[in-house]
């Protein structure tokens, strides 16, 4: 993944970049792994929590979803796409659980 470089970002803007992907599952792939890679340097993100997000960013790109981000097969109207709920965070934490036994 080609790296981009955020650390001329305000804390606000890599805030509202980290709420994007985090809440909604939201933000360019490049982007979201620069922001994540910028808290991690900046302490406001623990290893395992960076982990945990890089994580999503990979279980996002395979076309999947955690709680709360839109369901990528439902990505035509954004005020009537259904949500992921608890179904796919079992199915993430099944699928990370998995991939880091192997």
């Amino acid at each position: 993944m080609k790296q981009l470089d955020v650390s001329a970002w305000s804390r606000h803007e890599l805030r509202l970049a980290f709420f994007d992907f985090s809440v909604r599952g939201e933000g360019d792939a490049h982007l979201v792994d620069a922001v994540l890679r910028a808290w991690l340097a900046l302490g406001g993100l623990s290893r395992q929590q960076f982990d945990y997000w890089q994580d999503a960013l990979t279980w996002r790109q395979g076309g999947n979803a955690l709680p709360g981000w839109a369901l990528p097969q439902f990505e035509v109207d954004p005020a009537s796409v259904p949500r992921a709920g608890e179904e796919q965070e079992r199915d993430f934490l099944l699928w990370r659980s998995a991939r880091q036994a192997a």
